[in-house]
This record gives C-alpha cells, structure tokens and sequence, in this order.
C-alpha cells in the first residue's frame, strides 16, 4: 500500500509526463522505489529522485539521445512549478578523443559548475550535498558543491563584493548557536552538518555573512578530529584550524576574522 501511495504521489507531482505510465512502468518503478529503500541508494523513477525510498526531489529528463537523456530539469517536490537546477551534457572532441561534462546551472543564483561525466555521479551528488528543501533550492548546499567541486570550471554568472558587517574589530567574538558575534554586532553565521562517509562521522561547517553570502566551509576526517581543513570563497585557499573539544566553532570564527574573511 506504501508504494503505492508513492507511485501515485510521484505520478501525480510530474503531470508534465507526455504519456501515462504503464502497468509494466509502474510494476518496474515499485521496484527500483524498494531497491532504493532497502539498499539507502538514490535512483531516479517516474521523474523522481529517491533517495533511500522516499521522493527527493523532481528530476525530468529531456533531449533523449540512444537511450538517454543529456539534460535533465530539477525541481523541488512540493515547488514543482519553479525550475531550479538545470543540467545539460557537453561534448568537447569527437570519436576516441571525445569528453564528456556536465553542466549545472543554479538557475536563479547564478552559479554553474562543469564536471566531466563519472567523476560526480549525479544522483548521489544531488542527495550527498542536499541540494533541495522542502521549499526549493538549499543554498548553503549549492555553496558547499560549488566550492568544494567546481574548481576552476567554475563560473559566477553573477560576482558581488562582499561587504563584511561594520564592527569594532578589537571586540571579542563570539558564537552563539548558529549566530557569530564580534563586540555584541551579528556578523556571520556558522552552521554544522554531520555525515556517515566511509566509515567515519565526519563534520561540515558552512561559514556565512548575515545575508546568506558563502564566506567558508570547513570539515574534520572524524568525530575526534578537531584539526578544521578550511576552504575560502573568496580566493580558494585552504588552511587549516587547529581547535579543542567545544570550541571549534569560536576558532573557526576567529581565524577568518582576523584574516579579514569575516
């Protein structure tokens, strides 16, 4: 019963679909929907991505070509309406010297990244960077894919100098939750993401100004790690953050801050 309330929920959000689906369609979608959930693997069906048996996100392929789709549209599940992502193939060369990439377009961010074919797999990188909310487009999430894996084929359609919150500089800074204090002024947020990769518990940090502005990432190799690989926006370099139990929030802070990061 379950799945099928899947199947129909999935049918009905993508109403775009040229063709109703089949018996034999819907008796395969069922099937890749359970593989999903008992394997925790994210698979596209009916339109939908899955991610470990529950509907993630609306993935519409388009320009069929042998078999396959080179572009697909990305929408939210309960903002169908608005496209989000746009990702199309590029071929770069012809026969045995051919490459092929994909382009992904943040279509209302003004962000695109281009990656040769099998060294993101689009599925997983769409789930594993939690692109999507309930709402649309995760930001902090596009953040942290294009910085960590648009490289230099990365392009910023649209480029803004960040304009660090006046403060006095000389005051203490401080965090509190999410919020990063310096003298009693807001002036960045920091928030902290948790995620199972090969074994080991690893911790993300997305460093932003008050207006939502990428400022930097940073992670550890496991939960008792408290040495930060920090990676800069604004000129991609990458340091490292050595902290303690409890204050590796305040560290991270203060290291930008006094580098004039933040």
């Amino acid at each position: 019963m379950k799945y099928c309330i899947l199947i129909l929920s999935a049918f009905l959000i993508n109403q775009a679909s040229a063709q109703e689906p089949s018996a034999k369609d819907l008796e395969k979608h069922k099937e890749k929907v359970l593989k999903s959930k008992e394997k925790s693997k994210n698979i596209v069906s009916l339109d939908t991505l899955f991610a470990s048996g529950k509907p993630y996100c609306i993935m519409k392929g388009s320009k069929k070509f042998l078999g396959s789709y080179s572009a697909y549209s990305l929408r939210a599940i309960n903002n169908p309406e608005f496209e989000e992502i746009y990702l199309e193939s590029e071929t770069v060369g012809t026969g045995s010297a051919a490459v092929y990439f994909w382009n992904m377009l943040f279509v209302n961010q003004g962000q695109k990244i281009r990656f040769q074919k099998g060294t993101l797999d689009l599925e997983n990188t769409i789930v594993e960077y939690d692109l999507f909310n309930q709402g649309g487009l995760n930001i902090a999430g596009m953040n942290k894919l294009v910085l960590l894996k648009g490289g230099s084929n990365t392009t910023a359609q649209t480029t803004q100098k960040k304009e660090l919150v006046n403060r006095n500089r000389n005051g203490m800074v401080q965090v509190f939750g999410e919020n990063i204090q310096q003298s009693g002024v807001q002036i960045g947020m920091i928030k902290k993401e948790n995620k199972a990769e090969n074994g080991a518990v690893i911790t993300y940090y997305t460093i932003t100004l008050p207006n939502g502005e990428l400022i930097a990432t940073a992670k550890n190799s496991g939960i008792s790690d408290y040495n930060w690989q920090l990676t800069v926006a604004k000129d991609n370099s990458q340091h490292t953050v050595n902290s303690s139990i409890g204050v590796s929030e305040t560290d991270i802070a203060k290291f930008l801050v006094d580098r004039l990061y933040l």
